[in-house]
């Protein structure tokens, strides 16, 4: 942006005077969009696991560091290297060119025969008249990009969710290779240990009910393949029987070797039951896990007894309860703190205008992977505030410049044309940087980064289309309502 700017001034002046107003006129709006970007990403602080909200912190300082890099490198670069604006030897000519003050304008064509200009100036002469066209008719825009994202929300709640850490890396990976044969030779070595806890749990209702609750699990799951505890230590130390008294219990207790009954018992006011299970996938495990959990509650264990469900299977069927709430909790965070932060800013209505795209990119966004096929896990849940901060820089850098080109007197039509035509470019090199910085991602080996690297390139480019094609027509309906004086001023003229 910095840098795009600085061509466009070098243009009509020194470099000093470039210098100024580059810092001037797009030091601001770059600072707006960069902090609404970091409020996107600050999003990820309410996500219940740690690693995003470690990575909403690098992406902040990352955000942060560029926009001074840039606000200082750029100007200095200028001066130092005595910058010189490119020679346009193919300049576009034409009316709408020197509508924008475009350079060729005051002079006779000199570029060959068949020669319309650059590339660049192609691209930009192209989004400019996309642009126009589109915020002459905005309500088919809106319509047809709305119900694409209408339909994406629905289909993102068809989006499993995944948390189990074997899919997380590659497939051939020796670990998870001798894993599998382990598991193949000797069965499932996956457990769910049950934490009872009381004031006694050596008491002979405690133990009878450690016992009665371990073979009904047996008896009523056919996940569960066998069920281990003190108890069992007990009746194999005693003939089979559990004895009636405090006393027989701490008399077998006393023949049983400290090292076998640490594994289920901590003193007397802790025990575990240990159960074996079949191996699932963790949308089952889950399922089995709140079954047990209801089972536990409807088995009352013995007054002052509590009896809670833990271990890795459990810690996983948590998280991916924690993947779909944090997911949605992040996004709705993002668009409350961006919403703020703009109405505190421009202090009007249309401070909304930036998020209208950027609630159609997150529909966007669930709708792709839902066709595409992909999970979310720990990694693919930060997508919808990454969608909210990285979307959020584009759509205000345009509004922003179209509401330079409104103070400078333009119509609403033509200050749209002429936001977008000017910073199109800008901000299409800065998303194809992105995605081709991410799509080294896509080559990553571990399924779990990889699929980060596709949906976050997929998200930038829906933020591309977002800011270039919907942005627009927002712009041309929001400004009926909040410009009505430059509607009369809206039309180009023609050739």
């Amino acid at each position: 942006q910095f840098h795009t700017r600085f061509d466009e001034e070098m243009q009509h002046g020194t470099i000093p005077d470039a210098v100024r107003a580059t810092v001037a006129n797009s030091g601001p709006s770059v600072l707006i969009a960069m902090l609404a970007t970091s409020l996107g990403f600050i999003a990820m602080f309410f996500a219940p696991i740690p690693m995003i909200a470690d990575f909403g912190v690098t992406c902040v300082i990352g955000v942060v560091c560029c926009y001074l890099s840039a606000l200082i490198i750029v100007p200095v670069f200028g001066i130092i290297t005595k910058y010189r604006v490119k020679e346009k030897k193919g300049a576009l000519d034409d009316v709408e060119a020197c509508e924008l003050d475009w350079k060729g304008c005051e002079t006779e064509h000199f570029h060959k025969k068949g020669s319309r200009g650059s590339l660049t100036e192609h691209y930009n002469h192209a989004l400019g008249s996309i642009a126009l066209k589109i915020a002459k008719n905005p309500v088919p825009v809106l319509l047809i990009f709305g119900l694409v994202a209408l339909v994406g929300f629905q289909m993102d709640t068809c989006v499993p969710v995944n948390a189990d850490q074997d899919t997380f890396v590659p497939s051939d990976m020796p670990a998870l290779l001798d894993m599998e044969k382990v598991t193949r030779t000797m069965g499932s070595t996956t457990s769910i240990p049950v934490m009872v806890t009381g004031d006694d749990v050596l008491s002979a209702d405690t133990l009878q009910w450690i016992d009665g609750f371990a073979t009904y699990e047996l008896e009523r799951n056919d996940k569960i393949t066998g069920a281990s505890s003190i108890v069992t230590l007990i009746k194999q130390y005693n003939n089979g029987v559990i004895p009636d008294t405090e006393a027989g219990v701490r008399d077998v207790l006393s023949t049983i070797p400290d090292e076998t009954k640490s594994r289920y018992l901590n003193g007397n006011m802790e025990a575990v039951i240990l159960f074996s299970t079949v191996d699932m996938e963790m949308d089952t495990a889950r399922s089995m896990i709140e079954n047990l959990v209801k089972e536990a509650a409807w088995y009352p264990a013995p007054p002052g007894t509590t009896v809670r469900v833990t271990g890795s299977t459990e810690m996983f069927a948590a998280l991916m309860d924690d993947i779909t709430n944090s997911k949605t909790t992040m996004v709705i965070a993002g668009f409350v703190l961006i919403l703020g932060f703009l109405l505190l800013v421009y202090r009007k209505f249309n401070a909304v205008t930036p998020l209208i795209p950027i609630v159609m990119i997150v529909g966007w966004n669930g709708a792709i992977m839902y066709l595409l096929g992909l999970d979310y896990t720990p990694m693919t849940a930060t997508l919808g505030s990454m969608t909210i901060g990285v979307a959020s820089e584009y759509t205000i850098l345009i509004m922003e410049r179209c509401e330079e080109e409104l103070a400078r007197g333009l119509g609403i039509y033509e200050a749209i044309q002429t936001a977008v035509q000017k910073i199109g470019m800008a901000i299409t090199v800065s998303g194809m940087t992105t995605v081709f910085g991410f799509s080294a991602l896509t080559l990553s080996a571990f399924n779990i980064i990889s699929n980060f690297g596709i949906v976050t390139v997929i998200t930038v480019g829906f933020s591309l289309v977002g800011a270039i094609l919907v942005m627009p027509a927002v712009l041309a309906v929001m400004y009926r309502f909040s410009h009505p004086h430059a509607v009369n001023a809206a039309e180009i003229p023609a050739a």
